[in-house]
C-alpha cells in the first residue's frame, strides 16, 4: 500500500469525522463557517488517494489511460472546489471557475496526449 495515500486517507477521514460532526460547535467557537471548507478539503483528500491508486494501477500493466485522465479531471475540480471555497465567492458564478475549467480541460488533454504518446514509443 502507497504509504502517502494512506496518511492522507487517514488525516482526510479524521478531517471528515470532526467536519461532520462538530461543525456548528466550530462555527460557534471560533465564528467561521468550516462546513464547505471541510467538505471541500475532503473531497481533495479521497480523491488524491482514488487518484494515487489509479496511478499505481496504471504504472503496473500500462491500460487503465482513460481512468487515470478521468481521476486527474475528478481531482483538478475537487482542487478547483477547494479553491472557490477559499478564495472567491463560492456563491457566485465568476471568472475563476471560467479559468479552472479551462486549465482543467488543458491539463486532461495534455496529460492523455502526453500518456498516449509514451505508449506508442515503448
Amino acid at each position: 500500500m502507497n504509504n502517502r495515500a494512506e496518511l492522507v486517507l487517514k488525516i482526510t477521514f479524521v478531517m471528515s469525522v470532526i467536519n461532520y460532526s462538530l461543525w456548528s460547535y466550530i462555527e460557534d467557537w471560533i465564528g467561521i463557517k468550516v462546513f464547505y471548507y471541510g467538505n471541500a478539503a475532503s473531497y481533495v483528500g479521497y480523491l488524491y488517494v482514488i487518484y494515487e491508486y489509479t496511478r499505481i494501477l496504471y504504472k503496473q500493466n500500462n491500460k487503465f489511460s482513460e481512468l487515470i485522465t478521468w481521476s486527474e479531471i475528478a481531482l483538478a475540480s475537487a482542487v478547483s472546489n477547494l479553491a472557490d471555497e477559499l478564495f472567491f465567492d463560492p456563491t457566485q458564478l465568476s471568472i475563476n471557475e471560467y479559468v479552472g475549467f479551462l486549465l482543467i480541460i488543458i491539463m486532461a488533454i495534455y496529460n492523455d496526449h502526453k500518456r498516449k504518446r509514451s505508449n506508442r514509443n515503448t
